[in-house]
């Protein structure tokens, strides 16, 4: 196979997991939090308010991470430190829209507490946090030894 279709190839395969991570660490960690924050919540309301309550998104922020630990650990994708720039280019892009009502409206609204949240807050700033919280996890599961490696007594 010629050089030219090996860096085709290669780059497709590359783009497609980019893709692939980019879902994985916003959609499906979304998701997957969405709906198990619903059956805490159906469980326990007080149980799923410390879950689920509190700033800045932290349940998607936590499984975002450890999505992207255990993910990436296996994958072993450069792609996937980089899952964040779509939904940091989001958030980018509507900047203006919420940044006109002032720095403090500003700040609630990227950093504040998600119990008053609307719609739009839920749908932009936590795919924003769990994107971020699993690029670190993927970056975090490329430093540590595969654990392949390890078990044959092999280094990678």
């Amino acid at each position: 196979m010629d050089s030219g279709r090996l860096g085709v190839a290669q780059f497709t395969r590359s783009g497609g997991l980019y893709l692939v991570h980019v879902f994985i660490g916003t959609a499906a960690v979304f998701l997957i939090t969405t709906f198990i924050g619903a059956g805490i919540t159906h469980l326990s309301e007080k149980m799923a308010d410390r879950a689920f309550g509190g700033p800045a998104f932290l349940a998607y922020i936590v499984f975002g991470f450890f999505g992207g630990l255990f993910i990436n650990r296996h994958l072993r994708s450069d792609s996937a430190k980089w899952a964040w720039i779509p939904w940091t280019l989001v958030i980018l892009f509507d900047f203006y829209s919420y940044r006109k009502f002032g720095w403090e409206f500003t700040f609630s609204y990227l950093f504040g507490p998600p119990e008053g949240a609307g719609v739009e807050q839920v749908f932009t700033v936590a795919p924003f946090y769990s994107s971020i919280a699993y690029s670190l996890g993927a970056w975090a599961a490329l430093w540590r030894p595969s654990m392949q490696g390890i078990q044959t007594g092999r280094k990678e």
